[in-house]
């Protein structure tokens, strides 16, 4: 009996289950210190007082794109009146020239010339034009004649006015028997000039009275020159018929030429 009772109660132990882990309660959930929901940052504490804090950084890398070309603007151009044009010119001249009711003689050589002038449509347009004139006399007269001149103005729609100044280096020798001649000398005065722009037809006009600088020439007199003619234009090539008449030292002389412009 002893030993059956002894038997039963180990038996008893062993299937009896093992005693149960004391419980531990949770402090309240006051006592926990909540975390900032994921993606949001903690502000700096450099951060002043008052400003927002720092936006939230996205955890999404960014994409790289290709950068967008930009094209650096032109420039504006400026007004069309604020345009000036310019070319330069050569024009070889033939011409005739003498003394009236006296010997004459052939002139031979070549004008160089630069011109300007504004771009508009304005009735007011600047132009100017600047001319280095380069003769010869053969035949019954000879003699050199050289002219620098300089006229700048402005067109009041079809008509131009320009004024400046020219100087003149020339002398007229006719030979032995021919009468007198001009003696060489250099003046020096005013120019005016005024055209009249009718297309492809120019008619102008210059007065040029002067004064003797240098030379023989007696300088006491006042020298005058009337010139004028007509330029036929084209796009590269102008043809100019020319005539002069003047007076120097109690003598009258007169030219005309024949002269074609190339422009450069």
């Amino acid at each position: 009996m002893w030993m059956l009772w002894m038997g039963g109660l180990a038996a008893a132990e062993e299937a009896a289950p093992p005693p149960e882990a004391p419980k531990v309660e949770a402090p309240p959930a006051a006592d926990w210190i909540p975390l900032p929901p994921s993606g949001v940052a903690f502000p700096s504490a450099l951060t002043p007082l008052g400003a927002p804090p720092p936006a939230a950084v996205s955890p999404t890398p960014a994409i790289p794109t290709a950068p967008t070309p930009t094209t650096t603007p032109a420039a504006p151009l400026p007004p069309a009146g604020d345009l000036v044009r310019s070319r330069l010119s050569l024009r070889p001249r033939l011409a005739r020239a003498g003394l009236v009711d006296g010997p004459a003689g052939m002139a031979l050589g070549a004008a160089v010339g630069h011109q300007w002038w504004q771009l508009s449509d304005d009735t007011l347009r600047f132009a100017g034009e600047s001319r280095l004139d380069l003769l010869g006399r053969v035949g019954d007269i000879a003699g050199p004649d050289l002219r620098l001149t300089s006229t700048h103005g402005l067109w009041l729609g079809p008509v131009g006015l320009l004024a400046g100044g020219a100087l003149r280096y020339d002398a007229l020798l006719p030979d032995v028997g021919g009468g007198p001649g001009l003696q060489a000398g250099l003046s020096l005065g005013p120019q005016g000039r005024a055209a009249l722009d009718l297309g492809p037809l120019l008619p102008w006009v210059a007065f040029t009275p002067a004064w003797v600088l240098a030379g023989p020439r007696s300088a006491e007199t006042l020298e005058q020159t009337w010139d004028g003619g007509l330029d036929l234009r084209g796009n590269h090539v102008d043809l100019r018929l020319s005539g002069a008449y003047r007076t120097a030292a109690d003598l009258a002389l007169w030219e005309a030429g024949l002269g074609l412009s190339f422009h450069l």
